[in-house]
């Protein structure tokens, strides 16, 4: 039990250290869904995806599988 906590301790300081070396978000993905959250809640909880041709995904088959991400 006691392992675990001081396991949870370093693991929680080094995730902050990480976080907060930088102005920056730690990683690109972050970008995408600060984005999509902004453009949500300027046009509507199913905005239009007009960069879909640009990408892999198929516009008729595409849904937003981090919706509530991008909600809250």
């Amino acid at each position: 039990m006691f392992t675990g906590l001081i396991l949870l301790v370093i693991f929680i300081t080094y995730m902050v250290v990480i976080q907060f070396s930088t102005d920056a978000l730690a990683g690109t993905d972050g970008y995408y869904h600060i984005k999509m959250a902004k453009i949500m809640a300027d046009e509507g909880l199913v905005p239009d995806f007009p960069w879909l041709p640009l990408t892999i995904l198929n516009e008729t088959e595409f849904y937003d599988h981090h919706f509530l991400y991008h909600v809250g």
